[in-house]
């Protein structure tokens, strides 16, 4: 920079002697000593108010707003100072300056190579080196904040994924949560179903036993009345038939005695002849139970153990009918009336 500023020193004294006019030589000594007091702003607005299309007057203007940091219009001013009475090599020098405070540095190392081939210099050849180094440590930095995005870029993606890996996980976790709850509910709506099927057709089913039961107690009465109604008519139908062969057989021997009363009338007298005794009282009974036995025909008996022999087949013979008439059923009791008066019609007659 203290070369610089010879240089600067230098075109400020050229530019005096060529400038015409005091006014101008004025102004442009107050431009430089307000440059080297670091008055830079000052220094540029006292340069401004020349208003002329010169290089030196460019150049100077260029050096001021870059002591400024106004690296644009330093810019400006250096590609405008191009001419006569300028070095190109510290233009270019100076433009890659520019370049380089403003991080371009590609454009700065174009520049310092351009100053380079016209004019090689030290403090050119070190800002390039310089720009070089900073221009790869900026790509690597670059590249590794690209990767670190990328990288970053492939994490958030990953995350997503999962995220959206563990929301599906759970969509499917509670959708076979809830069709573990719905067959669980069907079941047990099914059993509790069963249960009311079961029990219902176990409460039907005692209903209709009971019912039965009630229907069977209540038909034995019926079918005890509609027994003892039947042995009623048998034992009326017996004693009646009964009644009818007694009636039958006093006709009969009423009819007998008198018709031999007339033969005895007619025939003359005989030889006595054997004639059967009349039946006894207490014989009569046990003729009687024969005949019952027999279906009420009265058939003569036979004295001795004859007479005995066909009154036990009657028996068995009525018994073995009845047996078959009853079936399965318990044989009832029956007594028979044999003798004796005939029981009036309103009367109830009881067998048992």
């Amino acid at each position: 920079m203290k070369r610089l500023q010879l240089i600067l020193s230098g075109l400020l004294l050229c530019s005096t002697v060529m400038w015409a006019g005091l006014q101008d030589f004025k102004v442009i000594e107050a431009a430089r000593k307000a440059y080297e007091a670091k008055q830079y702003d000052k220094s540029a607005a006292l340069l401004e108010k020349l208003e002329k299309d010169d290089a030196p007057l460019h150049y100077d203007l260029g050096n001021a707003y870059y002591k400024k940091k106004a690296y644009d219009k330093a810019l400006l001013q250096y590609k405008r100072a191009r001419g006569k009475g300028v070095s190109e090599q510290a233009r270019l020098h100076n433009i890659g300056n520019v370049y380089f405070k403003k991080k371009e540095l590609k454009k700065a190392i174009t520049a310092y190579e351009a100053a380079l081939k016209v004019q090689d210099d030290a403090e050119t050849r070190y800002n390039l080196e310089l720009a070089k180094k900073l221009l790869k440590r900026q790509e690597q930095k670059k590249r590794q904040q690209q990767k670190k995005r990328q990288q970053q870029k492939r994490q958030k993606n990953d995350k997503q994924k999962k995220k959206d890996q563990q929301k599906k996980q759970n969509r499917n976790q509670q959708k076979k949560q809830g069709e573990q709850k719905k067959n669980r509910q069907q079941k047990s709506g099914r059993k509790n179903q069963n249960e009311k099927n079961r029990s219902g057709k176990q409460g039907r089913d005692q209903k209709k036993n009971q019912s039965d039961k009630q229907g069977q107690e209540n038909q034995k009465p019926k079918e005890q009345g509609q027994k003892r109604q039947e042995k009623q008519k048998r034992a009326n139908s017996q004693g009646t038939q009964s009644g009818e062969q007694k009636q039958q057989q006093k006709g009969n021997q009423s009819k007998q005695n008198k018709g031999q009363q007339q033969k005895k009338k007619k025939q003359p007298a005989k030889k006595a002849q054997y004639k059967e005794p009349k039946p006894s009282k207490k014989g009569q009974p046990e003729k009687q139970k024969a005949a019952e036995m027999n279906g009420g025909d009265e058939q003569p008996m036979e004295g001795g153990s004859a007479k005995v022999d066909r009154v036990k087949s009657a028996q068995a013979k009525e018994l073995r009918r009845l047996m078959k008439r009853m079936g399965n059923r318990k044989m009832p009791t029956l007594m028979y009336q044999t003798g004796g008066r005939k029981a009036p019609p309103s009367q109830e007659v009881n067998p048992w």
